[in-house]
C-alpha cells in the first residue's frame, strides 16, 4: 500500500474512532455550534417590520388630520383607519409605539422591549438601529 493511501486511511480511521466516540448527538450539537450565526438580522429579515410600520403611516396620518392629535396608542385606529395592529416579527406582540417620541419601533433580535432605539433621532437611517429597529414619524 502506498505511503499516502495509508496516511489517508489513518486519517479516515481516526476520523470514525473520533465520531463514533462522540456519539452521534455531540458531533450534531458541535456541528450546530460551528453553524450557528448570531448576527443582526440583514435588511431581508426587517422587511416584514418596514412594510408593517408603513401600514401603520397613513392611518396615523388620517388619525392626526382628523383628530388634529397622534392617538395615545395604536389600538385607537381600528377598526376605523386600521383593520388590526401590526404584530412585531421579533416576538410576535403588537409593534411598539411611542407617541411622545413620535415612534414606531420593534423589540428587536433581543425580544426584550426597551421602548425603541435611544438614539432613533440621531440615526440619518429610517431605520436606526437595526438591533432595536425603529421608525420615526416625520410628518
Amino acid at each position: 500500500m502506498a505511503p499516502r493511501r495509508r496516511l489517508l486511511k489513518r486519517i479516515v480511521l481516526w476520523a470514525f474512532a473520533i465520531l463514533f466516540g462522540l456519539g452521534v448527538a455531540s458531533v450534531a450539537g458541535i456541528v450546530l455550534l460551528l453553524l450557528w450565526d448570531e448576527s443582526p438580522p440583514d435588511d431581508s429579515d426587517l422587511t416584514p417590520y418596514r412594510r408593517d410600520v408603513t401600514h401603520c403611516l397613513l392611518p396615523l396620518r388620517l388619525y392626526e388630520l382628523d383628530t388634529e392629535q397622534l392617538p395615545e396608542t395604536l389600538d385607537a385606529l381600528v377598526p376605523e383607519y386600521l383593520q388590526s395592529v401590526p404584530v412585531d416579527p421579533f416576538d410576535g406582540k403588537p409593534i411598539g409605539y411611542n407617541r411622545a417620541e413620535k415612534i414606531l419601533y420593534s423589540v428587536g433580535i433581543d425580544a426584550v422591549d426597551d421602548g425603541g432605539c435611544e438614539d432613533a433621532h440621531d440615526f440619518p437611517e429610517e431605520i436606526g438601529d437595526p438591533l432595536e429597529p425603529t421608525f420615526l414619524i416625520t410628518f
